[in-house]
């Protein structure tokens, strides 16, 4: 992924890259104050994690993945923690290989879904109109990726994507506006369909390079420890 499209958040391919960022003054606001705060994250639709080599799809369904992190003054912040409900997560009713042409899934059963080399760290990198970018990249213990295990045939596959080094992912985000008395929360959109240049993708162990895509959308509030807060990008 060039730097340019997670999440998580959360959560991650680790997908393809779009524009390239731009330095800006933009920050992250918990509550309407540049100050710490814990964020919270879930899937508003299904997230689906691929391997287009094998090819192999995993869909989690709405609120099924979550995560947990901090935001902070200025552009910083990272995510600490993603868990899937994997009970809930299952393979995908076909699989796209890389022309994105239908085919049958490798992946018959979902055995488990994890995160990669937490944390990873989510700044802001360009804000235009109501839609910022916001990159996906180390946090010091390895590219941020994920990994799935299946079950095809009766034989167990473990299979992990990493975002090559030097190509972090960047992810539209966007602040959510608020309804009434809700707050203005925001949310990060994996793209789901797109016609990929070269290093736009992640590495897989088994598909190899340029193989792994995330899709779906995440929504991430701040949290007081008792409340909700309002989490957005100035």
């Amino acid at each position: 992924m060039r730097r340019l499209p997670i999440v998580a958040l959360v959560v991650l391919s680790i997908g393809p890259v779009v524009l390239a960022p731009a330095a800006q003054a933009s920050e992250y606001l918990c509550n309407g104050k540049a100050e710490t705060c814990k964020i919270l994250g879930s899937n508003l639709a299904a997230f689906t994690l691929e391997d287009r080599g094998l090819p192999a799809a995993v869909e989690c369904p709405v609120e099924a993945v979550k995560s947990e992190g901090t935001a902070g003054p200025g552009a910083g912040a990272e995510i600490t923690s993603v868990a899937f409900t994997v009970a809930s997560c299952v393979p995908a009713a076909k699989a796209l290989n890389l022309k994105q042409e239908n085919e049958t899934n490798a992946c018959e059963d979902v055995l488990n879904v994890r995160p990669l080399n937490l944390p990873w760290k989510i700044p802001i990198s360009e804000g235009m109109s109501n839609d910022w970018f916001v990159l996906i990249e180390s946090g010091g213990k390895g590219q941020p990726g994920y990994e799935i295990e299946c079950e095809i045939d009766e034989l167990h596959f473990d299979d992990a994507c990493l975002s090559a080094v030097g190509n972090d992912l960047l992810v539209l985000t966007e602040n959510l506006a608020a309804e009434g008395t809700e707050p203005a929360l925001l949310t990060t959109i994996f793209p789901g369909s797109v016609i990929l240049a070269p290093a736009e993708a992640a590495k897989c162990s088994l598909g190899g390079a340029e193989q792994g895509f995330v899709s779906g959308e995440i929504l991430l509030a701040a949290w007081t420890g008792t409340a909700f807060e309002s989490l957005a990008i100035n």
